[in-house]
């Protein structure tokens, strides 16, 4: 595909206390060099809000992170 395309496209990841598969995702999505913007929608608890928080800052230097919080 062509990189018009990938500038193009937004991946949408809800999460809702489960901070341990973002990890995945995101470990995943670093492995693959992913470029596209990656928008964190995150309906979790409070102390599962502090745990993406921190890998959003973890990865956020690698990737194009936007993260929201309810």
């Amino acid at each position: 595909m062509s990189q018009e395309f990938y500038e193009q496209l937004t991946y949408l990841i809800p999460t809702h206390n489960r901070p341990h598969f973002m990890r995945r995702l995101l470990t995943f999505m670093d492995l693959m060099n992913e470029k596209t913007d990656i928008l964190i929608a995150d309906s979790s608890q409070p102390e599962h809000q502090e745990l993406n928080q921190d890998l959003v800052e973890e990865f956020g230097q690698k990737l194009n992170l936007s993260y929201h919080r309810r």
